[in-house]
């Protein structure tokens, strides 16, 4: 199944507007393998991609000399951003957010951006019980005999009053999943207490109501 990494980041500087980045990085000076695609929705919110190009070194067989040839190879990796209210959503594995957080940071001078802080508790809060449905928990500091503590995680898919068992271990939840259900499709979300959301789910698959889901979850 595809999974997508979502990164949520502060940009601490409240003044600084999407509008003014989009100006910022409208001005960096791109070549063939590093660029900027911008789209200025408003003066809050923008969306766009990171472009840069990855040389790759690979053997190529051929058959009638029945002998391996070096061959470079050229892959563009685009990475999808937004930044909405002083938030900016980077669809990226921990090696592509921190060359976007490079290049954005070096571009945009003096920026400063910092995780932002995922509380179970509130996301749950906010979910709304007809549109989804709770899949997976873990929850830790469990006590699975009486001198041994330990990690809990369990399947809820089927399981009856789930909401009771999330209230009555609030405080220990580690880890949960969610299905989040649109018309007649769904896709599955995990988020854990470090701040880490995945997607199970390409981005270009996901669609302009399940990104404005996301955006109500994550973004107060």
């Amino acid at each position: 199944m595809t999974t997508t990494s979502l990164n949520i980041l502060n940009i601490e500087d409240k003044n600084l507007t999407a509008s003014k980045i989009y100006n910022k990085l409208n001005q960096y000076e791109e070549s063939n393998e590093n660029y900027f695609i911008l789209n200025l929705i408003d003066n809050n919110e923008l969306s766009g991609k990171y472009t840069y190009v990855q040389h790759i070194e690979q053997q190529i067989y051929n058959i009638e000399n029945r002998s391996f040839n070096n061959q470079i190879i050229s892959k563009a990796i685009a990475i999808p951003f937004e930044i909405v209210n002083n938030k900016i959503l980077v669809w990226a594995n921990k090696s592509n957010l921190n060359r976007f957080i490079f290049q954005f940071t070096n571009v945009v001078p003096n920026v400063s951006l910092s995780p932002i802080e995922i509380k179970i508790n509130k996301i749950l809060s906010k979910i709304n019980k007809q549109n989804t449905k709770i899949t997976k928990v873990c929850l830790k500091d469990i006590a699975l005999k009486e001198d041994l503590i330990g990690k809990f995680t369990t399947d809820l898919y089927s399981y009856g009053d789930v909401y009771g068992i999330l209230q009555k271990y609030n405080k220990q939840i580690e880890k949960i999943s969610f299905q989040y259900y649109i018309l007649d499709t769904f896709f599955t979300i995990s988020l854990n207490e470090n701040g880490n959301i995945t997607l199970y789910k390409s981005y270009d698959n996901i669609d302009d109501e399940q990104l404005d889901f996301l955006k109500e979850l994550f973004i107060e």
